[in-house]
């Protein structure tokens, strides 16, 4: 099962709101209704980060023994050379993002598909 969690320091601001709320609750005597509503505005801040802010959280796995850890991340992109700013046959310009790679070390010409090696 697959759930996202809150990480720091964006988990403290649900937790501050829990804990003012809970205060100002044991202050007024009315645990009993205004813990329910404290439960869901909690729960509503930490929904409203998550969209918010997407990297605020962190996806966790748990496994079947009940153990909570951090999802795998995706496999890291192999290191690539620089590119240079042209290309040596047409003379376009060529980019990380527009070139196709077909090896860490060679990308070929979104123009003129040309091989180009990178330095």
């Amino acid at each position: 099962m697959r759930r996202k969690k809150l990480v720091q320091p964006w988990k403290s601001i649900s937790t501050a709101i829990f804990l003012i709320g809970l205060a100002i609750l044991f202050s007024r005597g009315q645990i009993f209704p205004g813990i329910l509503v404290l439960i869901a505005i909690t729960t509503l801040v930490e929904a409203g980060i998550q969209i918010l802010v997407p990297s605020a959280a962190v996806e966790r796995v748990r496994w079947q023994d009940g153990e909570e850890v951090e999802a795998p991340a995706p496999p890291a992109q192999e290191a690539r050379g620089t590119l240079p700013a042209v290309c040596l046959k047409c003379g376009g310009p060529l980019s990380p993002d527009t070139v196709k790679w077909v090896s860490p070390k060679v990308a070929t010409c979104p123009y003129c598909a040309t091989p180009v090696e990178t330095r």
